[in-house]
């Protein structure tokens, strides 16, 4: 199976690697790493692209928020993957209430098929 490449939205930026010190940093350990991929509708793409660039800048002033990122789908165009770090499980948690809360995240959602879907993941030491 070929992996699709896919390209970055938003304002360009280099990607941000771990140093040594932040891979052995106790806190690292309970770092959350998750990405949360959404399906534009076939007629939403430029307005999921839009919500993603008006709404980014608060996440990155949430407590907790480390780094950042969306990348679209090249093959379809539409399939969005926000590949994100924050300091723990908790943060992203506490993060994403305030989304519902505002109402933010049902209003992003009718813009997309189906239900995101979200993963999360543990550093591995390598």
């Amino acid at each position: 199976m070929l992996l699709q490449p896919t390209e970055r939205v938003g304002n360009p930026r280099a990607a941000r690697v771990p140093s040594e010190r932040s891979r052995t940093m106790p806190e690292a350990e309970s770092e959350a790493f998750i990405l949360f991929e959404v399906t534009a509708k076939p007629d939403a793409v430029e307005t999921v692209k839009r919500l993603l660039t008006e709404r980014f800048p608060d996440t990155r002033k949430f407590d907790g928020y480390r780094t950042l990122d969306a990348y679209v789908d090249r093959a379809d165009g539409r399939t969005f993957t926000l590949v994100q770090s924050w300091a723990s499980r908790e943060h992203y948690d506490t993060y994403l209430a305030w989304r519902e809360a505002q109402g933010d995240l049902a209003d992003f959602l009718q813009y997309v098929e189906g239900e995101p879907r979200v993963r999360f993941f543990d550093h591995v030491d390598a």
